[in-house]
């Protein structure tokens, strides 16, 4: 119920009646800034304030704030709820929360998201997604990883897109041991970007 719904009820059919029906605006008018507030502050099932109920808030963006978790512009509430729930507020800085805020906007199953580290220098590092999860604007998944890196290090602002990437899985069971492994990729820094036969990921 709304708070001109009730401000409307508690002055009484006969008060509406003479007031005419100029009435209703006016209290809607007067009243519609206090509808969120008065939403956050409705008990919920569980008995909190919908404000600290995670699954019922309107505004999650207003609890990742009270719980120190910064909510970037743009993202939808359950997006939103999604980047809370991850608690990076405990693990801010750790290459395991960049990844983490990264994930609330990417689509899909896997949600691959791998933070490559000393791209350009000892102070900088980029971002990697696979492209058929990545979001149509790339500059979200900079906005969200910004929320989380440690102080004094640099985010690459390109993002790095790849088709598909291999999973451990994949090149051992292709490879067979390390030794055919290395032979196959010698450095980290050809096998990172292998993308293996379509069917064969998994």
């Amino acid at each position: 119920m709304s708070v001109a719904e009730r401000v409307l009820g508690g002055l009484g059919a006969a008060f509406r009646r003479r007031a005419g029906e100029q009435l209703t605006p006016l209290v809607e008018g007067l009243t519609d800034p206090l509808d969120r507030p008065a939403a956050l502050v409705q008990p919920t099932a569980r008995g909190w304030a919908a404000a600290f109920d995670l699954e019922q808030t309107p505004d999650p963006a207003w609890l990742g704030r009270a719980t120190g978790t910064p909510i970037p512009d743009g993202l939808t509430t359950e997006k939103q709820r999604d980047l809370v729930r991850t608690r990076s507020q405990w693990r801010r800085g750790t290459p395991r929360a960049i990844k983490g805020a990264v994930q609330t906007v990417l689509t899909g199953a896997t949600k691959r998201v791998d933070v490559l580290e000393r791209t350009d220098d000892p102070w900088t590092f980029k971002i990697r997604v696979w492209a058929s999860e990545a979001p149509e604007d790339l500059p979200d998944v900079i906005a969200v990883a910004a929320t989380q890196k440690p102080v004094g290090l640099r985010i690459d602002p390109e993002v790095e897109v790849v088709d598909h990437d291999a999973t451990f899985a994949h090149l051992t069971e292709v490879h067979g041991t390390f030794a055919e492994l290395a032979e196959a990729f010698p450095t980290l820094g050809s096998m990172t970007p292998h993308v293996p036969e379509e069917g064969t990921i998994f």
